[in-house]
């Protein structure tokens, strides 16, 4: 069998301006601000490096209504420009363990190993429901404490601060050179919006576990459940 072979050689300096004044509850930020803006550059040099720049920004606020009541609002957007932009793919969750994709996995070119970047949470879509080398994500969650604690006879497990949140999520990925229809007869086009709830829990590892739908102005999908691990954005 032959195997594809292929040598790139980069060099890729980054530049990032971080403002971070959040206050910390039990699986995320619950208050202040977060918010970073990027640049990267991949200059050529030889036949076998890329060439590109990339610009990022991701904007975070989080307003506490009490101890353990909060919203939490993101922007993020990014474009690359030049000979051999980034990609970015997006949709899922960080972390995703019962993981689906748009396709399959993407890796018959080496640029979408090492070069590209999954954007997320996009709750509702799958891994590479919308990829491009431009995109825009937006996120708002409703937090709130859940179960404030539990004890089980058997197993004997205690386990407390179960916290909940709805959520909205909507977001896109293009090529700047192709056309953008963000909708169609009343319907979402290139834009990728969905809703839910979800349940976190700190036991050993932060787990979280969302149901969400698509919604596209119109109709709901059936619902997709995400098992994921880490804390919220």
């Amino acid at each position: 069998r032959n195997v594809p072979n292929r040598t790139i050689q980069s060099i890729i300096p980054s530049l990032q301006l971080v403002h971070d004044t959040s206050e910390w509850g039990i699986t995320g930020p619950i208050d202040g601000f977060r918010g970073a803006v990027s640049a990267t550059y991949s200059p050529t040099y030889s036949d076998d490096s890329f060439e590109f720049m990339t610009l990022k920004t991701d904007l975070r606020q989080y307003i506490k209504l009490s101890d353990y009541y909060s919203f939490a609002f993101r922007l993020a957007g990014g474009s690359s420009f030049g000979a051999d932009p980034q990609k970015y793919f997006l949709g899922g969750m960080t972390n995703w363990l019962n993981r689906k994709y748009n396709g399959s996995v993407r890796i018959d070119d080496i640029s979408d190993v090492y070069f590209s970047e999954f954007v997320t949470p996009l709750r509702g879509a799958r891994y590479y429901e919308k990829t491009g080398d431009t995109f825009i994500l937006t996120n708002l969650e409703f937090r709130f404490p859940l179960i404030p604690y539990i004890q089980l006879g058997f197993p004997p497990i205690r386990m407390g601060n179960i916290q909940g949140l709805f959520f909205t999520d909507i977001g896109t990925a293009w090529d700047r050179g192709n056309l953008f229809r963000g909708t169609k007869n009343g319907r979402l086009e290139d834009l990728v919006s969905g809703y839910g709830f979800g349940v976190r829990l700190a036991f050993i590892f932060w787990i979280r576990y969302d149901l969400a739908w698509q919604y596209d102005l119109v109709n709901s999908s059936k619902p997709m459940q995400y098992w994921s691990l880490g804390y919220d954005f």
